[in-house]
Formats: C-alpha cells, sequence, structure tokens
C-alpha cells in the first residue's frame, strides 16, 4: 500500500513539474514577444501578407492593386541644425538614423527616441559610403588622410561605436581602399581592386573573402569570392555603382543608362527600375521606395518619391510632400516610416499609412 503511495506522489509531482515548466515556456515566448512588439504596436499589414505568403508568388498576393499607401505626416528633424544633410540610413532596429553632409565630411546621429542630434565624427570623407553595423550599434567608414611630409594619400576603415563615438581602426594602407561591406562576420573592402576581408571575431585581415562580394569596379560588376573574382553579366547595361540592402539579401545597382537593377545576393537580376536613382527595399518584405529624377544636363529640374514592388514594375507616388524633390529614399525596419533627404538639405522622416484596399 505504501508502495502504491508513493509511486503516486511521484506521478503527481511529475506532472505538477511538467505542467510548471510548461507554463514557463509559455511565460518566456511571451516575454520574447512583448520585447520584440512594443505596446500599442502590431505587425503592419504588408509585413502580416509577406509573412503568410512567403515562398509563394508574391504577384498574387501582395502587389499595389491590393495596397492603398498614403503619407500620413512628415517631420523635418534637422530643421534646426545649419548643416547641409544627405544619404539617411537606418539602424537595424530603426531606433537611431545616421546622416551625412554634403561632401561626405563627417557622420550625424539622430536618435528617434530621444529626438536628439549629435555628430559622430568630423572626419573629411568618412560619409561616403558609411556601413551601419548588423547590430545597430556601431558603423564603419573608410578615412583618407593626407600629412605635410607625405603627400600620398593613407587610407584607413574605422570601427565607431555610435552610443560613445570611440574609434578603433580595424586596417591602415597606403594604398587605396574601397568603402567597408560587412557580410556576416566580415568586414569587406578592396585593396588596389583586390579583396580584403577583416574577421570580425580573430581580428585577422586577409586576402581570401568566405562570403561572396559583389561590387562595382571600373564600371564591371564582379563577385569576388576567396581570392577570385568573376564578372556578372548584366546584358549590355553599364554599371555605376552596387550596393547591398540593409538584411543583405539584395544588391541594388545603379547603370549609366538604365536605371536600377535589383539583383539578388548572388547577382541574378529580379526587376528593373528603369527611370530610378536611388532605392531601398524594406526587410521582410518586397515593397520598395525609389526617387525618378529628371534634369537638363545642368540641375536636376525634378525628383520624386514612389513606392513600389520588387515583383512588379507597378508604383504608388507619393504625391502629397511640401517638398518637390527628395533623395535617398530609405525605408526603416519599422516598416511605415521613410526617411530622405531635400534638394535644400533637409533630413526628413515621413510617416505612411499602409493598409488593404476595400474589395
Amino acid at each position: 500500500m505504501l508502495k502504491k503511495i508513493t509511486i503516486g506522489l511521484i506521478l503527481l509531482i511529475l506532472v505538477s513539474c511538467s505542467a510548471e515548466k510548461s507554463k514557463m515556456e509559455n511565460q518566456k515566448e511571451d516575454i520574447k514577444k512583448t520585447e520584440k512588439q512594443k505596446p500599442g504596436e502590431h505587425k503592419s499589414i504588408h509585413r502580416q501578407e509577406w509573412e503568410e505568403h512567403k515562398g509563394k508568388d508574391l504577384n498574387k498576393h501582395l502587389g499595389s492593386t491590393k495596397l492603398d499607401i498614403k503619407i500620413e505626416k512628415t517631420e523635418t528633424i534637422t530643421a534646426n541644425v545649419n548643416k547641409h544633410f544627405i544619404s539617411p540610413s537606418f539602424s537595424i532596429i530603426g531606433d537611431n538614423l545616421i546622416f551625412t553632409t554634403e561632401g561626405y565630411n563627417g557622420i550625424w546621429s539622430y536618435n528617434l527616441t530621444k529626438e536628439t542630434i549629435r555628430q559622430l565624427n568630423s572626419l573629411p570623407g568618412s560619409g561616403y559610403k558609411f556601413e551601419i553595423s548588423n547590430d545597430g550599434k556601431k558603423i564603419y567608414f573608410r578615412n583618407k588622410t593626407f600629412t605635410k611630409n607625405n603627400p600620398k594619400a593613407q587610407y584607413t576603415i574605422v570601427e565607431q561605436s555610435i552610443e560613445n563615438k570611440k574609434m578603433n581602426i580595424l586596417y591602415i594602407s597606403k594604398n587605396v581602399l574601397t568603402p567597408p561591406v560587412q557580410l556576416g562576420n566580415e568586414i569587406l573592402f578592396l585593396e588596389n581592386d583586390k579583396p580584403k576581408s577583416y574577421n570580425l571575431k580573430n581580428k585577422k585581415v586577409s586576402g581570401n573573402v568566405t562570403s561572396s562580394f559583389i561590387t562595382v569596379v571600373n564600371n564591371k560588376l564582379l563577385k569576388f569570392t576567396g581570392n577570385k573574382s568573376e564578372e556578372i553579366s548584366l546584358n549590355g547595361m553599364k554599371p555605376v555603382s552596387a550596393k547591398y540592402t540593409f538584411d543583405k539579401e539584395n544588391i541594388i545597382c545603379l547603370t549609366a543608362t538604365k536605371g536600377v537593377l535589383l539583383l539578388d545576393k548572388n547577382g541574378i537580376p529580379i526587376n528593373n527600375f528603369p527611370k530610378a536613382f536611388s532605392l531601398s527595399k524594406l526587410n521582410n518584405s518586397n515593397l520598395v521606395v525609389f526617387t525618378e529624377e529628371e534634369d537638363n544636363g545642368k540641375q536636376i529640374i525634378k525628383s520624386e518619391l514612389y513606392v513600389g514592388f520588387t515583383n512588379s514594375d507597378k508604383k504608388i507616388k507619393l504625391s502629397n510632400l511640401e517638398d518637390k524633390k527628395v533623395f535617398n529614399p530609405v525605408w526603416s525596419p519599422k516598416g511605415n516610416k521613410i526617411a530622405c533627404n531635400t534638394e535644400d538639405g533637409k533630413i526628413k522622416i515621413i510617416t505612411l499609412k499602409i493598409n488593404l484596399k476595400e474589395k
């Protein structure tokens, strides 16, 4: 009898522990969800659609015929700073907006929570194609300096903390270096048109790149793997520059005469935006934002903002902007915000209202 009671107690304890463990696991999942999603926030319509139909033919699901996109409000965040700012870029969670000045001199940061602006550095040329780290805590950039005793330029690849502004030199050379790109645990750049990799884990520099690195060299789109390179054919299109989307899943290639090409991470063309000049893709979505510009041979006379789709040639004009000319639009990871710079050098944050159209 005592044996039966003991066995019963053991089973009861096991069931109780199992239930408590299950409860704790559920609580952990709830905490994770809460950490990812702030109170009052919810996934945007287009992201819900994208996640629901991920891996399927998005042409049948997410497209301009299903979405109603309008500008809800615009905010000029640099109105009180007497600088001509350009080239904004959001951090991975959208808490910081990083940008530079005309001429790429210095890098600045705007904290969206505190609504404060501060200068991270004043180094000449540091703002040219700067890179925000994958964790959103640092920036990487190329610095070019001259000395009185040596007129030849010296190049450095620099890592800087956004929080405390502390700088760390990763690589220094008297040879020409390109601006850095982060792919995984590597900081990639070219030295005299040859690939170099700085490994963030072992802090070593190598001529063999682990990741496949795609960039433009002398109007050729090249793919570097290891220490070798191959040219990617664009069917006669002349590439001018290439940059990775923030999620590193796509490459945005500006061409000389055919606007912007959107490629996958292997360099295979996905879509062409023939009149676009600058383009940005929203993470985990098929939405893109881009500008179409017109010039008279001397200056840009028109620059208009559009939302488009990675899988379609349809586009939606964002027409109710105060400024007729806007440049360098970028998506926030939060999905409903876009940043851009205006003709007079102001940085704007545009909040969009995105809904499904009623049937």
